[in-house]
């Protein structure tokens, strides 16, 4: 009879069972496993905070621009439109800088009739895009406060997109659509000499 056959089975049960009991590597392989949902979860965090900033930057942007628009106390031409529009290009930065972006300052008036009712009327409107002026019947789009007969507000719409800057096929792009209205703060009307 062989005495060693047991003595290797049994040295064999116990190099298995101190293998299962060893708990050396356990923290690097969980780590291994949980580190890609982590990383994702870090560059949503920051696409997610940059389309945040996005957004803020377009209410600033609009805010500035329709604060500058109504303290015109001249009429308003092509060079202080050129320069509105430069104005908000450059204070939305990188989310301003899209081929689809818009920008539109219109005035807005409520014209003199007899009836009780406001008619809002387009007095002008002046776009980046030809296609992005406003016209009568967009006016329905937008809250308008109310208007004294014969008083306007100008009416400022922004609008564009911009592209995560990683992982775009996840993340996608942020759309950006914010308007602004302010009543002219020196003027009771500012015309447009084009």
């Amino acid at each position: 009879m062989d005495i060693r056959k047991p003595n290797k089975f049994r040295k064999f049960i116990c190099s298995a069972t101190r293998f299962l009991n060893d708990q050396d590597g356990v923290a690097a392989i969980e780590f291994a496993m949980v580190m890609p949902f982590l990383v994702l979860f870090m560059v949503g965090a920051v696409n997610l905070f940059d389309g945040y900033q996005g957004a803020e930057a377009y209410q600033k942007a609009g805010t500035t621009v329709v604060d500058l628009v109504t303290r015109q106390e001249t009429e308003f031409g092509d060079t202080e439109r050129d320069m509105i529009f430069a104005t908000a290009d450059a204070l939305l930065g990188k989310y301003g800088g899209s081929s689809d972006f818009e920008i539109s300052i219109t005035s807005v008036v409520n014209e003199f009739d007899s009836d009780s009712d406001p008619t809002l009327t387009i007095e002008w409107s002046e776009a980046n895009i030809p296609s992005a002026e406003l016209i009568e019947a967009e006016l329905i789009n937008y809250k308008i406060p109310s208007i004294a007969e014969g008083g306007t507000v100008i009416l400022i719409v922004m609008s564009g997109s911009y592209k995560s800057f990683t992982l775009t096929d996840y993340f996608g792009e942020y759309s950006y659509s914010r308007y602004f209205i302010r009543r002219p703060r020196f003027l009771d009307s500012i015309p447009y000499q084009g």
